[in-house]
């Protein structure tokens, strides 16, 4: 009995037909929380007015999407384009939370990053505000959840602009209060994604006004610094439909007055690159075990190899379930086993809560190297398999010239935004059509790259890791890397 949802698409790096799924997930808070980026709330409505408060210059900046805003040039700032803003929709109020930066920051090794919050209600009433985070420890990774435990004091800064000026205004003791709706899985950390979709009764409200200016030391629950951080249950939230909490309360309930916002920027930092980069070395190594209890690949990859000169793809899909003994994973190939494609660019992805892995062929005639809808094949599947899948998760091809690659997941708000964006920018009738378009995009790119570093250049910021395998018999994986300022491609070895 197959436990799980099991669905079926064409993919290939040509022609698949996959269904794009859009997930608003939706907590007992009555709470969602999206990742957009920014140019796709510049086509929202509700957003474009609030920001369309906000006055621009008559200029833009070089690979900007907007005007530059008075307040950024005023107070030296950008907003990210690269990372996906949070948007957090509650019964009485949007807000939307960007990442931004300033001249010489460096995310890798700054202890303190800045998030701009937009908010706007049901009014049309706009506030803003800038908030620093300034981390008292190194943030730790939570990877079902895709989020962050932080330890951090915060600087609230508020933000009053008119319709000729933004000036940053003197920090008050009312109104700066940062609510941030909490998970307590694990370790208290910001509601992510994961949080949302499991649909917890337990998600709360944690208020935090230690960045009022006139907060006192000390310390509470969830690891955020300050006098002002209280939680409360979802009883005590606005679970019943009650969220006109007066300004300033600090009761860690619902308080419509307060700053609705949940961090943004640490993917950016790559804090967990080191455990990503280890997990995704022992995942991928594990490939190749041949014990009982694992999918043992070399033998398969070696069936595939010898499809490589066949004019239609080949493929094999791989499962990962609780082992008879209850206590194990069992990681295997799907019953199908090495399975023909319909074509030179044709072979089927299956989707469902036990499927986290598959190779195909990349046969003569087709590029040595990944395609832009191998990526989106991977953000699929990703997203489909269960949470207890999603560290093992890989797309694996077998090249023409011998060649075996595979790809990885290090962030996939990221992959899920950059794969939307392409497609909302992509030329085409349909899905298909843009599909298509995007692929020839890419081939084209690499016409003047080459493969692996045009992959590189390409996808650079789109939150997936490139391995190669070290030789024929797969006994390592090496990272690929851009090094020499983009001019080369490096290699690091996963042992």
């Amino acid at each position: 009995m197959i436990l799980g949802f099991m669905a079926v698409f064409l993919h290939s790096c040509q022609n698949d037909d996959f269904k794009e799924n859009n997930h608003n997930h939706q907590n007992k808070l009555n709470v969602k929380i999206e990742d957009k980026t920014f140019e796709n709330l510049m086509n929202d409505q509700k957003f474009s007015s609030a920001f369309g408060k906000i006055p621009k210059q008559k200029y833009k900046l070089p690979n900007s999407i907007v005007a530059k805003t008075v307040m950024e040039e005023d107070y030296d700032f950008i907003i990210s384009d690269d990372i996906p803003a949070k948007v957090i929709t509650t019964e009485s109020l949007i807000s939307y939370t960007f990442h931004i930066s300033r001249e010489n920051d460096s995310l890798e090794n700054s202890n303190s990053f800045e998030n701009l919050v937009v908010l706007t209600d049901s009014l049309d009433t706009v506030r803003a505000y800038i908030i620093k985070y300034n981390l008292l420890s190194e943030p730790v990774y939570v990877n079902e959840h895709n989020s962050y435990i932080i330890d951090a004091e915060k600087e609230v800064t508020p933000i009053t602009y008119n319709n000729s000026q933004a000036k940053i205004s003197v920090i008050g003791s009312d109104g700066c209060t940062v609510l941030t709706l909490m998970c307590p899985y694990e370790h208290p950390h910001p509601a992510g994604a994961g949080c949302i979709a499991e649909d917890r009764g337990d998600l709360y409200w944690e208020a935090d006004s230690s960045g009022c200016g006139g907060g006192g030391g000390g310390s509470s629950s969830g690891g955020w610094t300050g006098s002002g951080n209280t939680g409360t249950s979802p009883g005590d939230g606005n679970s019943n439909g009650n969220q006109n909490g007066g300004g300033g309360n600090n009761s860690g309930s619902f308080d419509a007055s307060g700053i609705v916002t949940t961090p943004v920027g640490l993917d950016g930092r790559n804090q967990n690159s080191t455990s990503n980069d280890e997990n995704n070395c022992i995942t991928l190594n594990e490939l190749t075990q041949t014990d009982s209890l694992s999918a043992n690949i070399k033998p398969i990859v070696g069936q595939l190899r010898n499809k490589t000169s066949l004019d239609k793809e080949w493929y094999c899909m791989f499962k990962r379930s609780i082992a008879y003994s209850g206590e194990e994973y069992d990681t295997y190939p799907s019953s199908e086993g090495v399975t023909e494609g319909a074509s030179i660019n044709d072979a089927k992805i299956m989707l469902g809560t036990f499927f986290m892995g598959q190779i195909h062929t990349h046969p003569l005639g087709q590029d040595a190297m990944f395609s832009w809808r191998d990526l989106r094949a991977l953000k699929q599947l990703y997203e489909e398999t269960g949470n207890f899948n999603k560290a093992n998760v890989f797309l694996m091809i077998v090249c023409h010239n011998g060649e075996v690659y595979s790809l990885k997941v290090n962030n996939f708000n990221l992959l899920n935004m950059k794969i939307t964006a392409d497609l909302n920018r992509a030329k085409g009738v349909n899905v298909e059509e843009k599909e298509m378009y995007l692929d020839i995009e890419f081939r084209d790119f690499c016409k003047t790259n080459g493969l692996e570093k045009g992959f590189l250049k390409r996808f650079a910021t789109y939150g997936v890791s490139i391995y190669k395998a070290s030789d024929e018999n797969l006994t390592n994986w090496d990272k690929l890397e851009l090094g020499n300022n983009n001019q080369t491609v490096n290699k690091v070895s996963c042992n």
